[in-house]
């Protein structure tokens, strides 16, 4: 939830820095590190808690969320860049980091 939430205000950042380049630049590093952070502690928490005889597949159905839904962010934001502008960009993929974290933190505190 923590990594989640990094990246939304991340993503928030890059609504003033989109107006320089070396502000956008730093903000994309300041990105890159909770966003490829991410992706050890997926494959942990899919190793975890899935069944060892069902890990392949559970890594698979992960794999195709990730880059088959993850696809259709280049149409979305070829859509708002069209209809759009750079800053409006940023607001709408915050947006949907926001509806992670709130999925994210829903399906923990469901738990307890």
């Amino acid at each position: 939830a923590a990594m989640a939430g990094a990246l939304v205000v991340i993503a928030l950042l890059f609504v003033p820095a989109s107006g320089s380049l070396p502000a956008l630049l730093a903000v994309s590093v300041a990105l890159g590190f909770p966003l490829f952070g991410m992706q050890p502690l997926s494959q942990a928490t899919i190793a975890k808690f899935s069944p060892p005889d069902h890990r392949g597949l559970s890594f698979g159905y992960t794999y195709l969320a990730i880059f088959g839904i993850g696809a259709l962010g280049a149409s979305i934001t070829g859509a708002v860049l069209t209809y759009g502008s750079t800053q409006l960009l940023f607001v709408v993929l915050a947006c949907f980091e926001a509806a992670a974290l709130a999925l994210g933190l829903f399906l923990v505190f469901r738990g307890e």
